[in-house]
Formats: C-alpha cells, sequence, structure tokens
C-alpha cells in the first residue's frame, strides 16, 4: 500500500486548494481497454456488513437518478425532484495494482462545479444511470456503496460499485500526511475485508505533525 499513500500524499498535495474537488478511490480490475468497477454482489455485501458493524459510522440511504443535461449532471430523487446540478471535471486518473490482493484501484481528482438550478427538461434519453446507494460517512471520509443500472447498454443486471471518498479536502486543516495516510488505511480495510475474516477498521484517532 506504500505506492497508495505516495500518489494519494502527491494528488492530495496538489489539489487540496482547488474547491469542489473529491478523491475517489475506486476498486475494481485494470484490463487492456478499461478500468472494471462491477466487484459483483459477494464482495458488495461482505463489505456493507462490515461497515454495518461499525458504531462510528453514520448510514445514509439513496435512491437516485443521473441525467445528462447541456454537458452538466443533474441528479433527482426517484420523484424527479432536483437535488444538484453540477459540472464534473475530471482532474487526475491513475489506476494502480495492489500487490497481494486480486483487486486493483483506481484513483481520480474530480471538481464538481456546482451550476444554478433551472428548469431543466430532464426526458429519458438524458437519464443515464439509476442508483442505490448506501453511504457510511465517518468525518471527512465516505465509504458508497451504489447498486447501478446503466440505461445506456442492454444489460438488465446492475453493477455494484465500491468507493472511497475524500470530500471537501480546502476545508480540512489536517496535514497531507495525515490525510493520504487515513485514506491508504481506509482502502487497505476494504480489500481486506473481502479477502480474509479481519474484524477491525482502521479509524483510529493518530496525531501527525
Amino acid at each position: 500500500m506504500n505506492a497508495i499513500y505516495h500518489e494519494l500524499f502527491r494528488i492530495i498535495e496538489r489539489y487540496r486548494a482547488y474547491p469542489h474537488v473529491e478523491i475517489e478511490a475506486r476498486v475494481g480490475w485494470k484490463t487492456n481497454a478499461f478500468f472494471d468497477t462491477n466487484i459483483q454482489l459477494e464482495m458488495f455485501d461482505v463489505l456493507k456488513t462490515k461497515l454495518k458493524q461499525s458504531h462510528l459510522m453514520t448510514e445514509v440511504l439513496e435512491n437516485t437518478n443521473v441525467y445528462i443535461v447541456d454537458r452538466c449532471r443533474v441528479i433527482t430523487t426517484e420523484d424527479g425532484e432536483v437535488k444538484d446540478t453540477h459540472k464534473k471535471i475530471k482532474l487526475h486518473e491513475i489506476d494502480l495494482g495492489l500487490e497481494g490482493s486480486p483487486y486493483d484501484v483506481r484513483l481520480s481528482v474530480c471538481q464538481e462545479r456546482p451550476v444554478e438550478k433551472k428548469n431543466q427538461r430532464l426526458s429519458r434519453s438524458n437519464l443515464i444511470r439509476s442508483r442505490r446507494r448506501v453511504r457510511f460517512i465517518y468525518k471527512m471520509f465516505n465509504y458508497d456503496l451504489t447498486e447501478v443500472f446503466v440505461h445506456a447498454t442492454n444489460s438488465k443486471a446492475f453493477e455494484f460499485e465500491i468507493e472511497l471518498n475524500l470530500h471537501n479536502i480546502s476545508r480540512q486543516k489536517h496535514s497531507t500526511h495525515y490525510l493520504a495516510h487515513s485514506m491508504s488505511m481506509k482502502l487497505e480495510d476494504i480489500i481486506k475485508f473481502t479477502v480474509d475474516d479481519c474484524e477491525k477498521i482502521h479509524l483510529k484517532n493518530i496525531r501527525y505533525l
């Protein structure tokens, strides 16, 4: 996991002053053509069970639809109420192999610039994803476990995605070392939970200079 820490340190240090920036770590597999984020139901359920056992987490359930309108992402509830409108700009992306693990990880930096909510004309043709998400919140970190239906494909099946997010980094007073180390530990937990009978989670209060 040293490579993960050093890469996280580098990108957090570079982008932490940017507004509306989120650091994302997705678990999956590198292929020659793309990064496969569909980790299948078994791994998904194991991690969800582990996170539910932690009394330090705040659990939030969220069902949403994602539309693309005028190159903006429009997030709505299942009833069509607009929750958020923004432009998502990808600033950085790198795929890393995890030694000793059957999984790889994609680290990305995205800026979600808010867009004034207007009366968007939402149609079925603009709908790209429907999401059933369980979010576990701990301090500045979100563990997002999402069942995704991609409307652009012919598949009738849901995909299962796991993502660890570090958000609002421009507001964080913690050092870059602290944030990178903490995020790499939590990512290591995600991997361990799915390959062995690890019972603990790295949610320790550690002080760094």
